[in-house]
């Protein structure tokens, strides 16, 4: 719902496979860039025109890790055909308590 006026399609569980992803973590805001085999996400953004991931969150927390409570049955995408770099938000559920908490945290990864 956070996302619904935004020129984007939002899907469950996945794995990427064969991607650049970018990876953005609470204790590395800038980020790092590496080749990955394979990426699980809670969810994946898509462009709807092209049907390509750009963006992958995975909820997670310090004193946690992943978020497990939700389970895990993905479906598979294979972002690796154009070789797109794929941004990997890890966020803190809890700090996700509404809607614009949502998109102020997602707000600079958005096309």
């Amino acid at each position: 719902m956070a996302l619904q006026d935004q020129p984007v399609e939002v899907r469950g569980p996945t794995i990427l496979r064969d991607v650049l992803a970018f990876e953005v973590l609470p204790a590395r805001p800038q980020g790092t860039l590496a080749q990955k085999a394979q990426v699980k996400v809670d969810y994946v953004l898509v462009n709807p025109r092209t049907q390509t991931p750009f963006a992958g969150i995975v909820l997670s927390s310090r004193s946690y890790g992943r978020d497990r409570r939700r389970p895990l049955t993905p479906a598979t995408e294979a972002a690796g055909a154009q070789r797109a770099i794929v941004t990997v938000l890890h966020l803190n559920p809890a700090q996700l308590a509404d809607a614009p908490a949502i998109q102020a945290a997602l707000k600079p990864y958005l096309p």
